[in-house]
């Protein structure tokens, strides 16, 4: 349990040094936002089940308006109960400018691995996914019906700590923390190694054996073409596992 804790910690630190080096390079641009996410796992047989997650994000003061909507979907194998890669696709809508005059499309394909490791008072699990990515090109502030081609990996850990005695039954307080670095492999475009990572620190409330969620702040540092975003977000995901086997 210690190691991976300190696998976390290690991914934190290595992605706080990573940016304040690339800081200096490009004017940084810094945003409040309000994220809401529903990730959703269901199996349906000893082997096989479906993911789903949906999303919408916001920007300008914590929510005035909305910047994308995110749902991706795919079946999901069992390997075992702790080990479950998926193919997934995604729709993303995002809105190009903070005018929210000109909005573009993406599509993605993803391979991901899903496992996790529970304790008593602990439960860690780690997501990588390789996504396939097609961009909608936009010019001179309109949406062109042409795209361009990014393959892009991620790695997200994710570390749930019971604070109460009962562990993770139902109406348990948690403590989370959560990173997520992502890194470009290819791009047809203008190409940089580094994309964007992701760390959020918040409380979590178990609601039931099947569902649980969180509530916390998000720090957000993206590389763009010419400059960095740097978000202050606030983050609420309601997470759940269901399971429609016979019993």
């Amino acid at each position: 349990m210690r190691i991976w804790i300190l696998a976390l910690a290690c991914v934190v630190s290595f992605n706080n040094l990573f940016g304040n080096d690339i800081f200096k390079n490009k004017e940084v641009v810094e945003d409040e936002q309000m994220w809401v996410g529903y990730i959703n796992q269901t199996r349906i047989t000893k082997s096989f089940g479906w993911w789903n997650d949906v999303h919408i994000r916001s920007k300008e003061n914590f929510g005035a308006a909305m910047n994308n909507f995110l749902i991706r979907t795919g079946p999901q194998f069992y390997v075992k109960d702790h080990f479950r890669p998926s193919l997934t696709y995604t729709f993303l809508y995002n809105f190009e400018n903070d005018d929210r005059k000109t909005a573009f499309c993406e599509h993605r394909m993803a391979q991901q691995f899903w496992f996790g490791h529970n304790h008593d008072k602990i439960r860690i699990t780690h997501l990588f996914r390789n996504e396939n990515r097609w961009i909608q090109k936009v010019k001179d502030g309109k949406a062109e019906n042409d795209f361009i081609f990014r393959d892009r990996v991620r790695y997200n850990v994710l570390a749930n700590i019971s604070l109460s005695k009962k562990g993770f039954e139902p109406g348990s307080i948690l403590a989370v923390l959560n990173n997520e670095l992502m890194l470009n492999i290819h791009a047809e475009d203008n190409f940089y190694v580094y994309d964007q990572n992701r760390f959020f620190a918040g409380l979590g409330v178990v609601v039931s054996k099947q569902s649980l969620f969180h509530l916390g702040y998000m720090n957000l540092f993206q590389q763009k073409t010419d400059s960095y975003e740097l978000a202050h977000a606030v983050r609420f995901f309601f997470f759940q596992n269901i399971d429609l086997r016979r019993r």
